[in-house]
């Protein structure tokens, strides 16, 4: 919401705010400062004109000593006749005067002003501004919290302030160097701590490069210009919170200060101020590298100082963490316009990492630009720092992009004019809309929304809650919910753990159709769905838990509706397993009940396992291994269909008898491994007693086997160190065959068709 309103004023703005992933595509670019080091932009010459402030978040504070502090947040615009201020945070202090109104300001993060014939760029500025006129503020959201006086935006303009009330008090820290040759003086202050940058220079390869400086004074002050040919590496430090950047071309040519160049002279090294002028440019084989990311171009421009560069016939490789690949923009020109403001033109995006893709994303212009975004209506009061008081606000990485195509090789498949939203959130609830058509279902509207977001919930770390809402119009409505969370100590039991879950409800008005004799099916009730949830949790000692709940409507739901995971995926269980590996020792304890009558089931009430691996005996001779089962079993049938002759069924023939009671077993296993030339020769012998309470006849069931036999296993390998292919990342080949064979004879007591 919108509002306008004229000081003075007691209310409060509101600030608000949305934790955003960080945008990996544009960190490599640089940073700098365009005003003379410790010069701040001055006013206007003359106090005329209505001054207006507009932010997207806003909250203030009223003084004792009867100033009034606004914290603005988001697209701050501060203008004043022809001069515009513009950043993404600002502090403004305000105090009526007897003739007006006068305000001191401070501006953060692509801070730029503009004035007729007059630009300036910088990271961050002061600047004073007063007015005989009104003085109108308007502000999208407002807070109900004061401004927190530990706020570290706060914090860094009234030290910024204060500097320059000491700067103007003491002018024993001015330094006024030798006036130059055009005769006008440069007057400097000096930089504040940690706002320098330093700068290397070397050779690209073994071969030395070529070094050619000149003064020239067709500037003013009068500046040095290097020329640098044969290959060179430009390493940079101190770049805001970029840290190093590397740079290197075939050539370079670099402005700067005179003072600063006659250190390259003497070591190819110096260190200046941030706000230092600083100009590149760079040509042939262009690399610039910041971390994981890496962009190539012919041609190059970069202007540390105004926080822009230039960079024609560019390709950019952006490490991307959530999906953990590698993302290539192509471009014929990508311009950084400020600080965290870019702007490709004619660019294509694409995963592939050879040539030109057969696959790709093609736009005209990608524009990249930080915002703060108000959240969703639904969502109540920003989050607020439990320390400082301040509202949470962070910037979100907003991308717009113009005409739009998806190309399949050279050929246009889908097109879109305009496409704007968060580059990595679109904070809104709506996680994705999929439309389609099939005779089964009819047309299909499924949508996914963020419950969190939509029901203006503070999400809690490491859980995702989605509503679904689908529509068929050969099935019916259907509704749901689904979500992961993990995290550590849940409960206070140490470890961590994860899960996932699924609620799904649709009214069904349709037939099943699941091909061949099974095309039109109707289902046993119109209310149909599935409840699924999986658990793991993770203790000391590596012991595991497992937990699993898989409900079913009916019988022929999943095949229908969850097609993929009918076939291939794991069987929609009940029960809670736990688990513990040690060593050579391993146990497990299960319970699993039935919950689909129309399964075939065998239950286990419960069943615990303990197994011991190659134990050595006679100082290694022999290894023994052994596996103890003890639990109690019960075969539960599927019910029938209601219609078994139009839903074909028939049961398995030991199911269809039934059994239930105590399952006991016993099983050992002595090996004698032996090393034979390159061979690995195992003899074994093999025992085993069993008992169940209940066989398929009714009665009880002794069985026991009894086995022997030898095992053998010959591994055959080759290295190739010289396979080398940069495409398939090989360094290296190495070729293994393994081939195996056993012989053993086998028998018992009791034949397995007994067994239930």
């Amino acid at each position: 919401m919108t509002g306008r309103y004229r000081l003075p004023t007691s209310r409060r703005l509101t600030a608000w705010g949305r934790q955003m992933l960080w945008l990996l595509a544009v960190s490599l670019m640089l940073r700098g400062s365009i005003v003379k080091a410790g010069e701040e932009p001055s006013q206007p010459a003359e106090a005329r004109g209505v001054i207006r402030v507009a932010a997207d978040f806003a909250h203030d504070r009223p003084e004792p000593n009867g100033e009034h502090i606004f914290l603005l947040r988001g697209n701050c615009q501060i203008d004043q006749g022809s001069t515009h201020l513009r950043a993404q945070k600002a502090v403004v202090w305000y105090r009526a005067a007897r003739e007006g109104h006068e305000l001191a300001i401070y501006l953060e993060g692509d801070a730029r002003m503009e004035r007729p014939g007059t630009s300036v760029s910088q990271p961050s500025f002061f600047i004073r501004l007063a007015t005989k006129e009104a003085l109108e503020f308007q502000f999208r959201r407002r807070s109900s919290q004061p401004v927190a006086p530990d706020d570290p935006l706060l914090r860094r303009a009234a030290s910024r302030r204060r500097h320059l009330v000491r700067a103007s008090l003491e002018p024993t820290q001015l330094v006024v160097p030798n006036e130059p040759e055009s005769g006008v003086s440069e007057i400097q202050l000096p930089a504040p701590k940690g706002q320098y940058r330093r700068i290397r220079i070397s050779p690209r390869s073994v071969i030395p490069f070529n070094v050619y400086s000149e003064k020239s004074t067709a500037t003013t002050p009068p500046e040095q210009v290097t020329v640098l040919t044969g290959g060179i590496n430009l390493l940079i430090d101190g770049v805001g919170e970029f840290g190093t950047i590397d740079l290197s071309a075939d050539r370079m040519v670099i402005w700067t200060r005179i003072a600063d160049a006659e250190q390259f002279q003497q070591g190819l090294e110096t260190v200046q101020p941030r706000d230092a002028p600083f100009q590149v440019y760079l040509e042939g084989n262009i690399e610039v590298r910041q971390g994981r990311n890496l962009l190539r171009a012919e041609r190059a421009f970069y202007d540390a100082r105004e926080n822009r560069a230039l960079l024609l016939d560019a390709e950019l490789k952006a490490w991307i963490e959530q999906v953990q690949t590698n993302l290539r923009i192509r471009a014929d020109r990508i311009r950084q316009l400020s600080e965290k403001r870019f702007h490709a033109q004619r660019a294509w995006v694409s995963t592939s990492p050879y040539g030109k893709p057969g696959y790709r994303l093609q736009a005209s212009d990608i524009f990249l630009e930080p915002r703060y975004l108000p959240g969703w209506p639904a969502e109540g009061a920003a989050s607020f720092d439990p320390v400082t008081g301040a509202p949470v606000v962070e910037e979100v990485p907003w991308v717009t992009s113009l005409n739009n195509a998806l190309l399949i090789d050279d050929f246009p498949l889908l097109f879109a004019p305009y496409l704007t939203g968060p580059a990595e959130d679109p904070h809104i609830p709506v996680r994705s809309i999929t439309a389609q058509y099939d005779r089964i279902f009819g047309g299909q509207i499924e949508t996914v929304w963020n419950a969190f977001q939509l029901f203006g919930l503070e999400a809690p770390a490491g859980v995702t809650w989605n509503l679904l809402t689908d529509y068929r119009t050969e099935r019916g409505p259907a509704i749901g919910t689904s979500g992961r969370y993990e995290g550590t100590d849940l409960f206070g039991f140490p470890g961590p753990y994860r899960g996932d879950g699924l609620l799904y409800y649709l009214y069904d008005a349709g037939e099943d159709n699941l091909g061949l004799d099974r095309r039109r099916l109707a289902p046993e009730t119109y209310h149909r769905g599935r409840v699924l949830w999986r658990h793991r949790q993770d203790f000391p000692f590596q012991t595991t838990l497992l937990a699993e709940v898989g409900f079913l409507s009916d019988r022929n739901f999943l095949e229908q509706y969850y097609e993929e995971e009918f076939d291939e995926g794991k069987d929609n269980e009940t029960l809670v397993f736990l688990y513990q590996n040690w060593d050579h020792v391993s146990w497990n304890l299960m319970v699993r009940p039935r919950v689909n009558s129309f399964e075939n089931t065998t239950e286990w009430l419960p069943r615990g396992d303990f197994y011991t691996l190659s134990q050595p005996l006679f100082g290694g001779l022999i290894t023994w291994s052994s596996h103890f089962s003890a639990g109690y079993g019960r075969l539960r049938p599927a019910e029938a269909p209601p219609d078994p002759v139009v839903d074909p069924f028939a049961l398995l023939p030991y199911y269809a008898a039934g059994a239930s009671g105590a399952v006991l077993m016993m099983r050992h296993e002595l090996d004698l491994p032996l090393q034979i030339g390159p061979v690995h020769i195992v003899p074994f012998v093999l025992g085993e007693s069993d008992y169940w309470g209940e066989n398929l006849t009714g009665g009880d069931l002794n069985r026991l086997v009894g086995s022997a036999g030898v095992r053998g296993t010959l591994m055959m390998w080759r290295v190739y160190p010289y396979v080398f292919s940069r495409i398939l990342n090989l360094n290296g080949l190495a070729h293994k065959m393994v081939f195996d064979a056993e012989f053993a004879w086998t028998d018992s007591n009791r034949a397995l068709a007994q067994v239930p």
